[in-house]
């Protein structure tokens, strides 16, 4: 089963995003309440989780790698920015990634609805 997902702007057009985040670059935004980072390749505009799974370490502080992975610079886990997957052969969980895409005003990212907060007075 498909979970719902959330659209959020991340960008007003590619023109902003192209500036903002330079072919061969990595930045880090809040967005929806999680930390992304947001790259770009020669093959596109990525949006992933800004912590590795191994040890949540900043991923857009490291670098990124032909010809769509990303690279930890703290123990060198490489990720597939297309499904998330560990390139390297080490057994770890996949990298959080999220679909961008154009809408009318700009550009956006699906991400999971936040949680409901429950009233902590309530039964």
């Amino acid at each position: 089963m498909m979970e719902a997902q959330v659209w959020h702007k991340v960008f007003d057009s590619w023109a902003e995003a192209e500036t903002q985040v330079p072919t061969g670059s990595l930045v880090s935004r809040w967005v929806g309440g999680l930390r992304l980072a947001l790259a770009r390749t020669e093959e596109g505009f990525f949006a992933f989780e800004d912590a590795c799974p191994h040890k949540l370490v900043r991923l857009s502080q490291g670098k990124l790698c032909a010809p769509a992975q990303v690279e930890c610079y703290w123990h060198q886990y490489r990720f597939d920015l297309h499904t998330g997957e560990e390139c390297t052969g080490k057994n770890i969980r996949p990298l959080k990634v999220y679909p961008l895409q154009a809408q009318g005003e700009g550009i956006f990212v699906a991400l999971p609805p936040a949680p409901e907060e429950k009233d902590p007075f309530s039964f």
